[in-house]
């Protein structure tokens, strides 16, 4: 077998043109053997907005996290899309969340023996609390299940900062989540299995209340912060009658009107809890209390932090 004379990282017979190209001068002669050599290394990109949420690549590849079909509604969502999927919500119960160094991201990332293409994470893989395999493969290659591909990454020293920072946060879309909060309420529903107006909506799950309705929440505060915040995510694109006021421990914080406020996105509001409602506390008691014949509009996750500045969206998506 003829020996390569050309490796990516050695050109001494080459050039780079202006545009790019690598320019062979070596005199080509039969059997020669031309080797192309690009290494691949692992590395993490960020999300524009949310630099905790990243997607991890070895090389040029997008790698996913594979989450099985055991929750899928059927096996070929493709074919079943028009009957199952507009009735179906992806679930965030079972997102790993990574507690890891990003830096040095080719030490928690190892290949899995025997399989080409397959990477496996396994102590900095969290899902509620606990460590658990997470396996990679690339993106292209994934079919007939489940996967993730942007996943929140904290440090260690993050992670700690913002169990600090942030006391509570409550996923709607989630029912045993949304038991430990003391869910109560009256004409109050959620948008799982609901025809929403646009198809994106499905992919999250809101609680909302209607004609006059309310619905509550009982939320740790963090006793540690000089001030308390409620970050709350709601649906820009809520119609004419999402008038409502926001309640903690029965006094109004805001009265709102977020009809149609701007073009179709997800957004926060926050707002500051007075020190009065929080002395001497553990918990307080957070409310969506419609106007009478109008609506709540759509909450799709809210928290307690003490610095609404730092770490934000949630850890269910």
């Amino acid at each position: 077998m003829c020996k390569p004379w050309l490796h990516f990282n050695w050109i001494d017979n080459t050039a780079i043109d202006k545009d790019g190209y690598i320019i062979l001068k070596h005199r080509c002669n039969k059997g020669d053997v031309i080797k192309i050599l690009f290494p691949q290394k692992f590395y993490l990109q960020p999300a524009n907005d949310d630099s905790n949420m990243v997607a991890l690549f070895h090389g040029p590849v997008l790698l996913a996290g594979e989450l099985g079909n055991a929750k899928m509604p059927g096996k070929d969502l493709v074919k079943q899309a028009h009957f199952i999927y507009r009735e179906w919500v992806s679930p965030t119960d079972d997102i790993p969340i990574l507690i890891a160094n990003g830096k040095r991201i080719s030490e928690w990332i190892e290949p899995v023996k025997g399989k080409t293409f397959c990477y496996q994470v396994n102590n900095e893989a969290k899902l509620h609390g606990k460590n658990v395999p997470l396996s990679l493969i690339p993106f292209y290659l994934l079919r007939y299940q489940r996967q993730n591909i942007y996943f929140k990454l904290f440090s260690p020293q993050q992670w700690i900062t913002r169990k600090q920072v942030i006391s509570d946060e409550v996923n709607t879309g989630d029912a045993s989540d949304e038991k430990r909060h003391l869910i109560s309420g009256e004409k109050t529903d959620t948008t799982r299995y609901k025809d929403n107006s646009n198809f994106w909506e499905n992919n999250r799950v809101a609680r909302f209340a209607k004609d006059g309705g309310s619905f509550n929440y009982s939320m740790k505060i963090n006793k540690a912060a000089a001030k308390n915040y409620l970050s709350v995510t709601y649906w820009s694109g809520e119609p004419a009658n999402a008038e409502f006021d926001v309640i903690v421990n029965d006094e109004v914080l805001k009265s709102e009107n977020i009809s149609k406020k701007t073009p179709l996105t997800f957004y926060d509001e926050v707002y500051e809890v007075p020190t009065s409602l929080t002395t001497g506390k553990n918990n307080i008691t957070v409310s969506f209390k419609a106007k009478p014949s109008k609506n709540t509009g759509k909450v799709y996750g809210l928290k307690i932090t003490g610095n609404p500045d730092l770490f934000g969206g949630y850890l269910f998506y």
